[in-house]
Formats: C-alpha cells, sequence, structure tokens
C-alpha cells in the first residue's frame, strides 16, 4: 500500500509539469473573402497568438518575441539585443544611402529626400506616442451570445478600427487574465521604438484607456479594422473563452525549427 500511494503521489507530481492552466481566448478572422482561426494563450507573463500561417510568442519571462512561419519551420526574435543589432545595421544602411544622395541629379536628390523624411521610412517616424480616443458609434447588439456596444478607435485623428465592446464579467474574464496582453504591447512598443519604428496598433488591448472611455471594464467581441477613409478591412470575431490546462511547452518555439534574421528595407540604391 505505501508503495501504491508513493506512486501516485510521483504520478501527479509529473502530471502537474507537463500542463499549465491558461485563458484560451479563440476568434474567427475574416479578410477579403478568406475565413481562418486565431487562438490566443495567456498565462502568467507569455502570449501565443496561433493562426494557420503562424504564431506569435511573447515569453514575459525571457524578455522576447518569437514569430514562426509554418511553411518554413522557421522562426524569428525579438529581443533588445536583436532590435540594437537592426538598429546598427540601418544605420549602416542610411549611411550608405547619404553617400549615394551626394552624386543623385537634383530631381532625384529631392525624392529620395522626402521618402526619407519624418514619417517616409523606419527610423525616421515622428516621435511622441500615438493620440487615441474611443467614440461610441452605435447602441448595444448582440454578437454571438454577448451583449456589446458599438466604439470607433481614432488615431492621431484617423478612424482606426470599429469595436464591439462587451463587459469583462459577462465574458467570463478578468482583467488578471489579459494582464499577458497588456505587457505585450508594452514590450512591442519598446522595442520597436529603438530602431524609431511607431508602436504595434494594438488600441484594443489598451484596457486602462478602453475602461476610461467606456466606463467599465471591456473586452471587444468584434472588431473591424477600418482604412483613413473607415471602409471596413478586416474582421475579428469573439468565437469562445475558456479556462483550461494546456501543454507546458505551449509557449516554445517548435522543436526543429530554424531561426532567420529580421531584414532591413533595403534602399532603392542598394
Amino acid at each position: 500500500m505505501r508503495g501504491l500511494l508513493v506512486t501516485t503521489a510521483v504520478l501527479v507530481v509529473m502530471s502537474a509539469g507537463s500542463a499549465r492552466a491558461a485563458t484560451v481566448i479563440t476568434m474567427s478572422q475574416a479578410a477579403a473573402g478568406d475565413t481562418a482561426t486565431q487562438t490566443m494563450y495567456l498565462d502568467a507573463d507569455n502570449v501565443r497568438i496561433s493562426s494557420p500561417d503562424g504564431d506569435m510568442i511573447y515569453r514575459g519571462d525571457q524578455g522576447k518575441v518569437f514569430t514562426t512561419d509554418k511553411a518554413q519551420h522557421s522562426y524569428m526574435e525579438m529581443s533588445p539585443e536583436t532590435m540594437q543589432a537592426m538598429k546598427a545595421r540601418m544605420d549602416q544602411a542610411m549611411a550608405r544611402m547619404r553617400q549615394q544622395m551626394a552624386s543623385m541629379p537634383e530631381a532625384q536628390r529631392k525624392q529620395v529626400e522626402a521618402m526619407m523624411a519624418p514619417g517616409g521610412m523606419p527610423g525616421q517616424q515622428p516621435s511622441g506616442a500615438p493620440q487615441i480616443s474611443y467614440e461610441k458609434s452605435g447602441d448595444a447588439r448582440k454578437i454571438g451570445k454577448w451583449d456589446c456596444t458599438s466604439y470607433r478607435v481614432v488615431v492621431n485623428g484617423k478612424p482606426q478600427a470599429d469595436l464591439c465592446v462587451a463587459k469583462l464579467e459577462d465574458l467570463g474574464l478578468t482583467r488578471d487574465d489579459l494582464k499577458p496582453l497588456s505587457s505585450l504591447s508594452a514590450f512591442m512598443s519598446k522595442q520597436r521604438s529603438q530602431i524609431g519604428a511607431p508602436p504595434p496598433q494594438m488600441a484594443s488591448a489598451d484596457f486602462d484607456a478602453l475602461k476610461q472611455a467606456i466606463g467599465y471594464d471591456g473586452f471587444p467581441v468584434q472588431t473591424k479594422q477600418v482604412s483613413p477613409t473607415g471602409q471596413g478591412q478586416f474582421e475579428s470575431t469573439l468565437q469562445s473563452v475558456e479556462h483550461k490546462e494546456i501543454p507546458a511547452g505551449n509557449f516554445d518555439v517548435p522543436a526543429g525549427y530554424t531561426r532567420r534574421e529580421m531584414s532591413v528595407p533595403k534602399s532603392n540604391g542598394d
């Protein structure tokens, strides 16, 4: 009997080490007539966003983001070190371009200078955080089984997305469940700032600003990305929210994938 109890205890410990509890959010994606399923896994300070083509994996414990390509069995890594290396390569490319500009005809040189102006190229983006606001754009309605209210996200005076926002409590979610998404957004903004790139378009993940605008903790059950003219281009709709165990290696790059370096945009003269 004692041996049986010891064996059982060992199996319980082994089982606990092979799985972990997580929040799992499943969305349907529609764009240009195509549909796909996207699944987000949120756990502690880690995020995995899985789609048919590949995954984005945020490891807050490592300070890294990995993006995988399933077709090529490869991945790229974003970290403070890789972004510093990219910045150095971009600076070298800009220096070569300036050398080439010295021998260009005036008309061509002015064209290149316009391209290199703030906002024209990576590393030359306008400084300062984007101005984001949430404007109510419709009455309460139902998406799937959830009641939600329509809001438009406006970034620097231009429409970015239409959201239909439900209360977190109605979705079975808490702010603690969503902390990994906020952490991912902050990480991406910090790393992209190293190369002068604008922050990622993750306004719907700024839950503090969203709450301040709408008056309650919410989460978009439907998101429509829109162009500056206000025309819809991409739609994401919530399918399910679960709290369940996932494999312990869910936030690791798949075995056998090879690493690729992030590329630097080339100038016309390269």
